[in-house]
């Protein structure tokens, strides 16, 4: 039962591997399939902000778990392994 109550740690990175992590989410979002993936997310929103958060956001969200899930991050959302 302890175990279970203790909190995963995320994988420690250096500032040199967060700036290589975030370049390729960077990289991710400018590829041509995500990209279009925003721009659906972004129409079907209508600028209207609540939708954003009903759209967009879960779109970007996939796209950056797919990035750093290859760096010991879990794609839970929870940031631990």
């Amino acid at each position: 039962m302890a175990a279970a109550a203790q909190l995963a740690v995320p994988p420690a990175l250096s500032a040199e591997q967060a700036k290589a992590v975030l370049a390729e989410v960077i990289k991710a979002f400018g590829a041509p399939e995500n990209a279009q993936r925003m721009e659906e997310a972004r129409d079907n929103a209508c600028n209207d902000m609540g939708k954003m958060l009903q759209f967009l956001l879960p779109v970007a969200t996939q796209i950056q778990q797919d990035v750093i899930k290859a760096y010991g991050f879990s794609s839970d959302g929870e940031g631990g392994l």
